[in-house]
């Protein structure tokens, strides 16, 4: 309890009200002073100095040495802020000034918002947004951007906000690195000694650390240079980490490829260059401008003052700054392998770049575009590997540049290991090992009985060199093969429950041939019987989940690290350069395989397409097939009447279906493939009915679809397209700070339909500590999220609703009035599912009329047509059906519509069948 003395204390807030209530708070405790509002402010020095006796400030304005020279009895500056850039520590210090800041509570808010920039600049959401508000969308639909699952982020400043960031970019399957100012030995991620080295070897670089003198333009060109053309940069710490004139003529030039900033050199200024760029997310500093966090900073402040003058122990005293207080500056000297000893990878290669003929690599670290357009007289790429998948195939056959690689000699070692493996697995070998090491044989007595391994059937994914080898010495499902588009999680889903509880998987491939995601669920599950794994998705990064099991072998990728081997592939490495320069032939030539060598029985094949389709598609359709473009013809009657005996099959898209009216105009045709999970606008019953085949694309869109999901919750509970504009159309400057929007950490959030999709959402909404409840026809076995068993249920103990169900006559306005009504006046709606989940009138109209918070749409009933009603609103984000609109994911759709129609024709199985096996 304060006392009446207490009230008497003056205090001096030097920055702007952050937060009325912390204002309200403190003129109620104390005599609080507002420096904003005095006009002669060498008047109130002199009449007040010696009353003020604490300072509360912020991250734009705390307490300068000319500011604490003006106060002899200050003694303590609570800075509403975590960075303490504008307090003059050291002055504090030397006057015995006690400091504090707000930090730990504002760490979920800054992460989450910079998953929510990484989202919003690789899936261009405010953009997109623009696009549909602006009418665009009825033009023609907005092009493909660029996928966030399993891109490589690295974070400079691995404290507080930088792990918070780590965790849940983690559970986007993104591998993690870091630099800091010396290693950390408890985190597994990978360090690198250098800023420039860490730009380079990630896609997503993230500024999270301290600001001091050491890490003023922390980012700087070079760092920009090495991140590159299709790099993307996130600053959410101070706007002085980086270098901002670099910045914007990276961003013009076309040198970096994005960049999602919420912090600025010279608030609340913007370089203007910025606004006309699509590739950018401007945010006014609202990396904790949520009222709940703001709130919490606002109650540790007060907290501090009061410790203080009650002479308590203070809640958050600063002792020192963040642990990367002391950071090297950029280009510090690297170490690792020789070419990590180059401080400045871009200044060595622009010195020795002519010289370089040869490059010598590994299946880790390996050649692509970028390097190789930095080595003009390049002629040999030699990689200690048999995969080539880390060398860019493409460039070095344009370029005329050879490539080898080390074959045969690795494949005892493989095939070897690969049989450990087994016995390692099926005999507990490891387990075994630890419960004698641990004394537990003395104390428990003898260990569970395991499984045999002679007489056991062996699959073989891949019968090369190391597969035959394998047959030889082994008798389980063994996987090695190739790395490449067509391979990558060929062990989905379906293949690990075709396996079965009592199935082994080896991999000793590639660890990208699996879906791990899949494989963790299913062996923590009991739906696999048990795994050995020498490779995995982002290397040295393994699922955490694995490590508590005894049924899994884990081995660090050694399947050729022998020494006999290792020297071996050395020797063909350099006999292959001396036969290059010596003009002699190659020992180990890797040859190029032209993409379109498809069979020429397949070109007569007629394909209809109804709708325009993603250009990679298209081209590889008419490489293989005689394609008619319906859209293309003025009279379409006409057309199919000319050409229906040819058709015999049918490329479509979510938007432009295949209806029983166009089926009996074609009396040939065979299959049905479409680029969608979705198939409600096929006609199943009349396909079933002419015995047609249907294909569709799941799996392959899941990660996309469920990345939109959850950037659509943070752009709209954080406002980050709001924002955007805002700082776009200059009213930061003119208006001052952005409202306060909400968090998404913590938040409960529901999901109608708990398939694929609305797995992979929970995945990463709980890597946001939101508890996820779900509604579906029955309740899932193997789920350990809550059900409900009525959607209105569901919506009424969810803060966000998230429709990720299929589209069928029992789910068409399941979202209805009373549902949006049970969601509420706080609530949030997101559709990545159909737009006929959601009785539009009805959404329209608690938008309007404030019965629900907010809603996050990609999806409508009528579209293109968006009702113009919602343009105005900025609580909701409207997107032109992007859910699966990425470059990777579109490919990997063109693939499998490819494959499916080739396996139609060719009379083998369908891959994804949805009508017809």
């Amino acid at each position: 309890m304060l006392t009446g003395d207490m009230e008497t204390i003056g205090v001096l807030m030097t920055c702007l009200p952050p937060h009325p209530y912390l204002v309200e708070q403190l003129e109620k405790r104390f005599t609080l002073h507002k420096l904003h509002l005095i006009p002669d402010k060498a008047q109130f020095f002199s009449t007040h100095r010696a009353a003020i006796r604490a300072v509360v400030g912020n991250s734009t304005a705390g307490a300068d040495a000319e500011l604490i020279d003006q106060l002899p009895n200050l003694e303590i500056v609570s800075s509403f802020s975590v960075g303490l850039d504008k307090i003059d520590l050291a002055k504090c210090k030397e006057r015995g000034i006690r400091v504090t800041n707000t930090p730990d509570v504002l760490t979920d808010d800054v992460a989450d918002l910079a998953i929510g920039l990484m989202l919003a600049v690789l899936r261009r959401l405010c953009e997109s947004d623009r696009y549909v508000r602006s009418g665009l969308w009825k033009k023609g639909d907005y092009k493909l951007t660029t996928k966030f699952t399993g891109k490589r982020v690295g974070i400079i400043g691995l404290g507080r906000i930088g792990m918070a960031i780590a965790k849940r970019a983690e559970a986007f399957n993104c591998p993690i690195s870091y630099f800091a100012r010396t290693e950390k030995t408890d985190v597994p991620y990978k360090y690198h000694p250098s800023v420039t080295e860490l730009a380079a070897n990630c896609d997503i670089l993230v500024v999270a650390c301290a600001l001091t003198q050491e890490t003023r333009h922390i980012v700087n060109r070079e760092v920009l240079d090495a991140l590159g053309p299709k790099g993307v940069l996130i600053n959410i710490g101070r706007g002085p980490h980086v270098d901002e004139p670099e910045l914007v003529a990276a961003l013009v030039e076309g040198r970096l490829g994005g960049a999602g900033i919420d912090v600025f050199e010279n608030e609340p200024h913007v370089p203007e260059e910025l606004f006309g760029l699509e590739n950018v997310v401007l945010l006014p500093h609202v990396g904790s401008g949520t009222e709940e966090t703001r709130k919490e900073m606002a109650d540790l402040v007060l907290g501090n003052l009061e410790a203080h003058f009650l002479n308590k122990p203070l809640l958050t005293p600063v002792v020192s700054l963040d642990d990367l207080s002391s950071v090297h500056a950029p280009g510090a000297t690297t170490r690792g392998p020789l070419q990590d000893l180059q401080p400045s990878k871009p200044e060595f290669l622009k010195t020795h770049g002519q010289d370089i003929r040869a490059v010598v690599c590994n299946p880790v670290v390996g050649v692509y575009a970028q390097l190789i357009d930095l080595l003009p007289n390049l002629e040999i790429v030699a990689t200690c590997s048999v995969g080539v998948d880390k060398i860019d195939l493409s460039k070095c056959e344009e370029k005329g540049i050879k490539v080898t690689n080390t074959p045969d000699v690795l494949t005892d070692e493989v095939a070897e290991l690969e049989v450990g493996l087994e016995l390692s697995v099926f005999r507990k070998i490891c387990a075994c090992d630890g419960y004698v090491r641990s004394g537990r044989w003395k104390k428990d007595g003898d260990v569970a009985l395991t499984t045999k391994l002679t007489g056991k059937t062996v699959g073989i994914v891949g019968l090369g060199w190391i597969g035959s080898a394998i047959a030889k010495e082994s008798s389980v499902v063994v996987f090695h093969l190739s790395s490449k588009r067509e391979t990558r999680h060929i062990v989905g889903y379906k293949v690990i429950d075709a396996l079965g509880p009592k199935g082994i998987l080896i991999n000793i491939g590639r660890g990208a041939h699996i879906d791990e995601p899949a494989l963790v669920s299913a062996l923590l599950q009991g739906r696999v019987g048990g795994a050995g794994l020498d490779a995995y998705e982002n290397e040295p990064q393994i699922p955490k989940e694995l490590f508590g099991l005894d049924n899994v072998v884990l081995s660090p990728h050694v399947g050729s690290d022998t020494v006999q081997t290792s020297t071996a592939m050395g020797d063909l490495a350099v006999a292959n350069l001396e036969a290059h320069f010596n003009k002699k032939p190659l020992l180990t030539p890797v040859v190029f395989i032209r993409k379109h060598s498809q069979p020429n029985n397949m070109n007569p094949k007629g394909v209809l397409m109804t709708s325009p389709l993603f250009t990679y598609l298209e081209q590889e359709l008419e490489a293989r097939f005689n394609i008619f473009k319906l859209f293309h013809q003025p009279s379409k009657p006409e057309f199919l009447k000319t050409h229906q005996q040819d058709i015999r099959a049918v490329v479509c898209d979510p938007a432009f279906g295949v209806d029983a009216q166009l089926i009996d105009q074609l009396p040939n045709l065979e299959i049905v493939a479409t680029c969608s999970v979705g198939v409600d606008r096929i006609d199943l019953s009349k396909c079933e009915e002419k015995g047609i085949r249907v294909t569709n694309t799941p799996d392959v869109l899941t990660d996309d679809v469920a990345d939109l999901a959850v950037g659509l919750m943070l752009s709209v509970l954080r406002k980050i397209c709001a924002c955007d504009g805002y700082v776009r159309g200059g009213r930061w400057k003119k208006d001052g700070d952005f409202a306060l929007t909400t968090k998404l950490t913590g938040k409960t959030v529901g999901i109608v339909g708990l398939g694929r999709i609305g797995s992979a959402i929970a995945k990463r909404a709980a890597a946001f500590s939101c508890p996820i409840s779900y509604h579906s026809r029955s309740e899932k076995p193997n789920s350990n999220y809550k059900y409900y068993s009525n959607i209105i249920d569901l919506a009424r103990n969810s803060e966000i609703l998230v429709v990720a169900c299929s589209l069928t006559e029992e789910t068409r306005h399941i979202i209805s009035d009373k549902v949006i009504d049970a969601l509420g006046p706080k609530g949030i709606l997101i559709n990545i599912g159909r737009g006929a989940h959601i009785d539009e009138p009805a959404l329209v109209s608690a938008l309007l009329q404030g019965r629900l918070g907010g809603a996050g749409l990609d999806v409508y009933e009528n579209e293109p047509e968006v009702p113009k009603e919602l343009f105005r609103l900025d609580n909701v984000v409207l997107l032109p059906h992007v859910g699966s609109d990425t470059i990777e994911t579109s490919n990997a759709m063109g693939d499998l519509v490819i494959a499916n129609l080739e396996a139609h024709f060719n009379k083998q199985p369908l891959l994804t069948p949805v009508l017809g096996s």
